[in-house]
């Protein structure tokens, strides 16, 4: 059984940390931000978030924060939000099969990764209503995990967009 209470290394070096209470979620933005010499108002800026929100966020004081919110500052920061599930493979969480992901959907525990280990993974449909003029086709075999269907299922909820 994997331990979701302490970081961990992989063999490659990249750093899974885990995320048992909500706080932590902003306190790994705030320590990414000052680690890459941006302002609140720069990554404010380049996450399309209001500076309120952003250290809100980060002082563990935004609980109610929208998910795509939290999502547009840790891919502002190269960071990544994904679920570790209790029966992953420890040394490449990330790596899950579909089948293995139905099954590791409770007992959950956030973590967070960076964009290369995210383009490693493969390439996913994205949902960035902003940056785009039309919704783009979903199809629910486009998402490797438990966390990724979760988030096409609310997308589709909330867009009216097709997912099959």
């Amino acid at each position: 059984m994997a331990n979701h209470t302490t970081e961990h290394r992989t063999e490659d070096g990249r750093i899974i940390k885990p995320v048992s209470i909500p706080r932590q979620v902003g306190l790994y933005a705030r320590r990414e931000r000052e680690a890459q010499g941006l302002t609140r108002k720069q990554l404010a800026k380049a996450a399309g978030v209001s500076e309120r929100l952003l250290a809100s966020l980060e002082l563990g004081d935004a609980p109610g924060i929208r998910l795509d919110k939290l999502l547009a500052v840790y891919d502002a920061l190269g960071l990544e939000l994904f679920t570790i599930g209790e029966h992953i493979r420890e040394e490449r969480p990330w790596e899950h099969n579909e089948s293995s992901a139905a099954s590791d959907s409770t007992d959950t525990a956030p973590a967070t990764r960076t964009t290369a280990q995210r383009r490693q993974r493969g390439a996913r449909a994205t949902t960035r209503t902003k940056r785009t003029e039309s919704s783009p086709e979903l199809r629910l075999s486009d998402f490797q995990s438990a966390y990724d269907r979760l988030i096409a299922n609310i997308f589709h909820d909330n867009s009216g967009a097709t997912a099959r």
